[in-house]
């Protein structure tokens, strides 16, 4: 059986190892912390199978308990080193050294926010990151969405389909205007 190392203990990691272990391999998880999902400001309530809506941090707790069960060994420590030598990558933490066959990186990344007044307070009270995760709460209603390249646009595609009641901020950045969509391309600023 050969020892595959997934670091980050988030859904995709524990759902990667859950697969593996099906799969007949033996997956290890490293995480250090709940990661985006442990301060999400809303129940979460778009997975399968959930009977009531869970905060983040209950479901990153929940899927490592499922991972558990099933045999899966989990740790929290912190990966200071990755490196590979002659097909056997050695992953140096905090605490231990360990090395395996295959590495499966699944850390999620950081999102960028804006630093201008009110984004932290307003942040689950109107201001969301995610038109998956959250333009349903948004549905019919008057959105302002910030942004100007590719991915703006895609989210752009998303709330479409929720609401005709948008308006692209760009935030001093240029943007081709074939959105449809009224565009403010002024610095957003307190009011």
């Amino acid at each position: 059986m050969k020892r595959i190392v997934i670091i980050g203990y988030g859904p995709a990691g524990i759902s990667a190892a859950i697969y593996l272990k099906r799969s007949g391999f033996n997956p290890f998880v490293i995480g250090k912390d709940y990661g985006a999902l442990e301060n999400y400001p809303k129940p979460i309530d778009n997975y399968y199978g959930l009977t009531a809506p869970k905060t983040g941090k209950e479901l990153i707790e929940s899927g490592i308990e499922q991972a558990k069960r099933l045999g899966i060994e989990v740790v929290t420590d912190t990966v200071i080193a990755l490196d590979e030598k002659d097909g056997i990558f050695e992953i140096e933490t905090l605490f231990h050294t360990y090395r395996a066959n295959a590495v499966l990186l699944a850390t999620g990344k950081q999102r960028t926010t804006l630093d201008i007044p009110g984004f932290k307070t307003f942040r689950g009270k109107g201001i969301s990151l995610c038109a998956t995760c959250d333009g349903y709460f948004y549905r019919k209603k008057r959105i302002g969405l910030i942004g100007y390249g590719a991915y703006m646009k895609r989210e752009l595609e998303y709330l479409r389909r929720l609401t005709d009641k948008i308006t692209v901020f760009t935030h001093g950045h240029d943007l081709e205007n074939d959105t449809d969509v009224p565009v403010v391309r002024d610095k957003i600023r307190t009011l």
